[in-house]
């Protein structure tokens, strides 16, 4: 307070008390524009026993106790102080302040400490030096404590309880064991910026630790000192306030300094500084979200893993930024962004592409939709002669067996537009995947978690104005312990990597060939419908073989699908029921275990077989793809096969007819299309006929 007027009572609030004699009083009221203004004020004619830094010495006898029933009867209270001489010594004015005593009634605070014991009054020589306007008065509290031998006037040594001494620093690790996760009591000693303080925290009556704490997952600006030619020099510059610290370190000033406070420990940086919540005890203030929510701190990923609260700080810094206030002023969102999405829908998983991305089809639509894990990404799997990364067939396999085929929950979490260079197109979707656990809770399994718990994926480090998935924070809690138990790809051991044969394309019609014999004898062989270029012919992957191979269905012959070329953008049609074909086959079979018996090789080089689908018990009957697809008109048999030289060809030319009788798919207008053939037949056979007699 500049030009602080003398003999005038004046009102403010006590920000912190340095002794037993000193306090700093601020303005009251919001401030505007930065910190409001403040004053040292000593009490006027008192002198208390000196509190020294922490860390730099022993305090005077009585000094710490002086100092803490100041603390205690003043700090964050508002009084009436009257400024009544300075002492240009000490360039401080010295004054009388008023406050309510526990009894509610307004008085001296000088008296208060003297009537304590615990200050003693300067009793000047001359009489003509400046003294407290009520200097008699307090002359006689002072006596009065010396005959009563109280505060520092007591006989003998001070108690230790009564003073302050300082442990050394704990070793970070062996003292975070102790008190992790628990509420300590400590009192906020000093704010070096708004998120980081020095807390002296009691472990006996008289002894303390003085700890640097951090606040987790924030961080306030703060101080630096400019980089010049005389930063090394015996009188480097100053600091410089970076914009809106002094704000920041205000506001935590103005509700912890000083304040008893319960400070919860959740972590240490690798340099051995603490971070944990600290609240004013006994209050619902939340320092951390109040920092945000004014602009004066920013989140920070790395240390927001410590905290349970981190889903409420990112909240809050998010609605900072709209609003953008304090740090948050020039805020401009980036227009490539992610957005968020409520767009909840059921579906049937119909393929896997890799551990964090699927692809559904919508209950409703009917539409398959590619849907990637919101803020997960998995290793990524080898395309064509590129091997995996470690973990990545894994992770594929981990959804594989429990998604694939399975109607699941997509609860989108914010999309995104691809980039300008990538293939892909259309609008990206990023959802919390869940499935029903099934039982009587009728409870949601979230699949991010099983990958991130397994150690199949890693967890997405998004900035602070960043959309992520709604169940982020246990994810960061899962992570941390998948990496503690070094799983998947936190494992510190050589993971070893899936390698594959590949034996589809043309190339390899002569090799397929050699190799005919070999895997029609060790038949039926294990594997996987990789995938399927049309409703018969697919890339199947044989594990025990560690091969991938083309094959097509024996006898059986599916429509052509439409499909678009590469460069292309509309889709060339296809043949009737092509498109429908490779979509049931999608649906029912994609992605699932099968049975492979391989009898020959085709002319392009890709095997011919039956592929077989386990029944859904151990005493079902397994499903015969080309059955199914002929059952349904989707298919038909080849020209030159012959159900008399196959074994089940009967069943295979029953089911055809059986189709073409109820007219479904392909065979839907067959009647009509063999009626119009055999009439034009008969048409023919009579013009001939007609013909002959004329010739």
């Amino acid at each position: 307070m500049s030009g602080l007027p003398m003999k005038k009572k004046i009102q403010g609030i006590v920000k912190a008390v340095l002794s037993g004699d000193t306090v700093v009083i601020v303005k009251p009221g919001m401030p505007k524009g930065g910190p409001p203004p403040e004053v040292r004020l000593s009490l006027s004619s008192l002198k208390a026993p000196a509190v020294k830094p922490a860390g730099s010495g022993g305090d005077e006898p009585y000094a710490w106790a002086s100092r803490e029933f100041l603390r205690k009867a003043l700090v964050g209270k508002n009084v009436m102080f009257i400024a009544e001489y300075n002492v240009p010594q000490l360039n401080r004015p010295m004054g009388t302040i008023y406050c309510e005593n526990s009894s509610g009634e307004v008085e001296s605070v000088s008296r208060m400490v003297l009537r304590e014991g615990l200050a003693r009054v300067r009793r000047p020589n001359n009489p003509k030096e400046d003294r407290s306007f009520d200097y008699e008065e307090l002359c006689l509290l002072e006596d009065e404590a010396q005959e009563q031998k109280i505060g520092l006037f007591q006989d003998g040594d001070m108690p230790r309880e009564l003073g302050r001494t300082i442990l050394d620093t704990p070793d970070t690790v062996e003292y975070l064991t102790k008190v992790r996760g628990k509420p300590v009591a400590g009192v906020v000693d000093y704010i070096i910026n708004g998120s980081v303080m020095k807390i002296l925290i009691q472990e006996e009556p008289g002894l303390y630790r003085h700890l640097t704490v951090c606040l987790s997952g924030v961080q306030s600006p703060g101080f630096r000192r400019p980089e010049t030619e005389e930063s090394e020099g015996a009188n480097p510059p100053a600091v410089v306030a970076m914009p809106f610290a002094l704000n920041a370190k205000f506001y935590t000033e103005s509700v912890l300094l000083q304040r008893d406070v319960e400070v919860v420990f959740e972590g240490a940086d690798k340099s051995g500084n603490l971070y944990g919540q600290v609240n004013e005890a006994g209050s619902a203030v939340r320092v951390s979200e109040n920092l945000l929510r004014m602009g004066y701190a920013k989140t920070v990923a790395w240390s927001m893993q410590m905290t349970s609260n981190a889903s409420v700080l990112r909240a809050t810094e998010k609605s900072a930024m709209k609003a953008r206030v304090g740090i948050w002023h020039d805020y401009v969102p980036n227009p490539n962004a992610a957005v968020a999405s409520t767009d909840v829908y059921q579906a049937r998983v119909v393929e896997i592409f890799s551990g964090d991305v699927i692809i559904v089809a919508d209950d409703e639509t009917g539409d398959f939709r590619r849907v990637c894990f919101a803020s997960l990404r998995a290793p990524k799997l080898g395309r064509g002669s590129d091997r995996d990364m470690p973990v990545a067939w894994e992770a594929r396999e981990y959804l594989r067996q429990r998604l694939i085929g399975r109607r699941v929950k997509v609860s989108v979490d914010y999309q995104r537009k691809p980039q300008p260079e990538s293939p892909m197109k259309d609008i990206m979707s990023y959802a919390t995947i869940t499935k029903d656990r099934g039982g009587k809770e009728n409870t949601e399994e979230d699949i991010g978690m099983g990958l991130v718990a397994g150690g199949f994926v890693s967890l997405i480090r998004h900035r602070s104005d960043e959309e992520r998935a709604r169940n982020y924070e246990q994810y960061v809690q899962l992570e941390k312990e998948a990496t503690n138990a070094k799983k998947g790809i936190h494992s510190d051991k050589n993971i070893p990597v899936r390698r594959v044969n590949d034996l589809t394309g043309s190339e390899n019609k002569k090799r397929n060939k050699d190799m005919l014999s070999s895997f029609a004898d060790s038949g039926p062989h294990k594997g996987i419908l990789e995938y399927a270029s049309t409703g018969s012919r697919y890339r199947i992957y044989l594990p025990s073989q560690s091969c991938i191979l083309a094959l097509a269905l024996k006898g059986v012959r599916c429509p052509v699908p439409s499909r678009t070329l590469h460069g292309e953008s509309a889709a060339q049609p296809g043949q009737p029921f092509g498109d429908e074909a490779l979509h049931f086959v999608k649906l029912s079979f994609l992605q699932r275990d099968v049975q492979v018996d391989i009898s020959s090789v085709d002319k392009t080089g890709a095997f011919l077989g039956t592929v077989r689908l386990p029944g859904q018990t151990p005493q079902a009957p397994m499903i015969d793809i080309g059955l199914s697809l002929l059952s349904h008109g989707y298919a038909s048999l080849n020209e030159f096969f012959d159900p008399d030289r196959d074994e089940g060809g009967q069943i295979y030319s029953k089911t055809q007819e059986e189709a073409k009788a109820a007219d479904k798919g392909i065979w839907k207008d067959y009647k009509v299309q063999e009626a119009a053939a055999q009439k034009e037949v008969e048409a023919q056979q009579a013009a001939g006929q007609v013909r002959g007699r004329m010739s």
